[in-house]
């Protein structure tokens, strides 16, 4: 059974008459918390913007001051955890891979923790797992490659989206349900919500992260 990173953010404050606004993460591990950081796509009439949060502990600061708010449409969190790509990363999750890649074993599991599976074992981050992967993770475990040179240390999901996603019959034949589930969007007139997110590790098969 493959461990799960779950988190959420939390939306603070509405853009409506606000130059700023904050988002808090929340997760059983502050330390976990500590080392991510946080940009937000802002999406107006007048075209879109990528800026860095401020942030404070587990809370970020989203600034608008230089964006006309009424021109906001909504905006988009991108978490970032991009660190020691080797960290949890071993060679039991090399023999999960190929067994996985040669169809020598079923994951157990439940759908959710498949998806998960499946994400962490596509390394290149190309839509599918294969050798090349295989050989990446090797390469990684081995010092010959000091990360992944495709992919991220990790990645985070709209868990709604990904629930949603994995409901069809024929979602493992069909991935390209997931093309938009790292979609993290509030829209301006927002207040006190929540979207909860999927965090995976690119390389660590068995979920040995917490």
């Amino acid at each position: 059974m493959k461990n799960l990173m779950l988190l959420s953010a939390f939306l603070l404050s509405t853009l409506i008459g606000n130059a700023q606004t904050t988002v808090c993460l929340k997760n059983s591990s502050e330390l976990f918390i500590n080392a991510i950081n946080l940009k937000y796509e802002v999406k107006t009439t007048n075209g879109n913007f990528i800026l860095d949060a401020v942030k404070d502990g587990a809370c970020f600061t989203l600034n608008f001051d230089n964006i006309d708010l009424s021109t906001v449409q909504d905006f988009t969190l991108i978490p970032e955890r991009d660190i020691a790509p080797l960290n949890c990363v071993s060679t039991f999750d090399l023999v999960l891979m190929r067994r996985h890649i040669l169809r020598l074993e079923e994951f157990q599991g439940t759908d959710l923790e498949y998806f998960s599976f499946l994400t962490a074992a596509d390394v290149n981050g190309n839509g599918d797992i294969t050798t090349f992967d295989l050989v990446q993770t090797r390469q990684l475990i081995m010092s010959v490659i000091a990360d992944f040179p495709t992919n991220t240390s990790w990645n985070f999901y709209n868990l709604a989206l990904v629930k949603e996603g994995i409901q069809s019959p024929n979602w493992l034949q069909n991935f390209q349900l997931f093309n938009g589930v790292s979609d993290l969007s509030f829209s301006s007139d927002q207040l006190d919500s929540q979207i909860d997110l999927l965090g995976v590790k690119t390389g660590d098969l068995n979920g040995a992260c917490q």
